[in-house]
């Protein structure tokens, strides 16, 4: 079943099913890592400056709250209610864990759009199941002629930060992305609390963990912002990527990195 993006309202929304197929998506702005620490270590400014960005949906990777508590998630859901410009879509993140599934429903499901398509998977454990290959697998397969967008909370092995998933996870999804290579435009990461790029194995990484929680100082982070990605053009076949930075701003700026 297609659905309009219109049909959907602002703020959280509960993911049961496998595959959302969507139409009339120009833009999905990415963001991670919002409420992974104490209150005190939050920006909460940053977050609802990001919030109100002009897009179709926002995807958030993970890291929604601090301790997966049913307050956090209802405090987090009251504020977007409020602010959000567009429907949110989620990923799990390791500090969302037990309470995700409760409040946000499915852990691991494609978005599927015209031309394009965005594959979220859990590895908020650290370890993907073989669920989330098959999943790779069947949607990959299903829709031969788009081009995918990978998407999942901890990131693989790089040489940045130590807090990434063993090379012997990556490996299986490697496995699975393998024959449609040429079909995959980058992987989404959160968990770092910073806007890192690199490539292993031909993939493309982009780590975006800048969605409010307190940065890292990273000297490989040359943006040192609390960020989100918007990606536009996405009905016309094209993807226009900005780096849209909110730390400090009176509104959210686009930076070149």
């Amino acid at each position: 079943m297609i659905n309009s993006i219109k049909n959907f309202k602002p703020g959280f929304q509960n993911v049961d099913n496998r595959e959302l197929c969507l139409r009339g998506v120009h833009s999905v702005v990415v963001l991670g890592d919002n409420g992974c620490r104490p209150p005190e270590m939050i920006n909460v400014h940053a977050f609802k400056k990001i919030l109100k960005i002009k897009t179709d949906f926002f995807i958030i990777l993970g890291d929604l709250v601090y301790r997966g508590k049913k307050s956090e998630f209802r405090k987090l859901f009251q504020l977007c209610r409020k602010v959000a410009t567009a429907p949110i879509f989620t990923l799990a993140g390791n500090h969302d864990l037990p309470m995700y599934s409760k409040f946000c429903g499915r852990s691991s499901y494609a978005i599927i759009l015209d031309r394009f398509g965005f594959i979220c998977l859990d590895n908020s454990k650290r370890k993907f199941k073989q669920s989330d290959v098959d999943l790779l697998n069947r949607v990959l397969n299903k829709h031969r002629k788009k081009r995918f967008f990978i998407l999942f909370h901890i990131p693989p092995p790089s040489k940045f930060d130590g807090s990434h998933i063993k090379y012997r996870e990556w490996k299986k999804i490697k496995k699975a992305l393998h024959k449609f290579k040429k079909r995959i435009i980058c992987v989404f990461c959160g968990h770092i609390h910073a806007f890192l790029k690199y490539k292993l194995d031909g993939y493309r990484i982009i780590i975006t963990g800048g969605g409010g929680a307190r940065l890292l100082n990273l000297e490989q982070d040359r943006l040192k912002e609390h960020h989100a990605i918007k990606l536009s053009a996405l009905d016309e076949g094209q993807i226009i990527s900005q780096v849209i930075a909110v730390s400090g701003r009176k509104k959210p700026a686009e930076v070149k990195i």
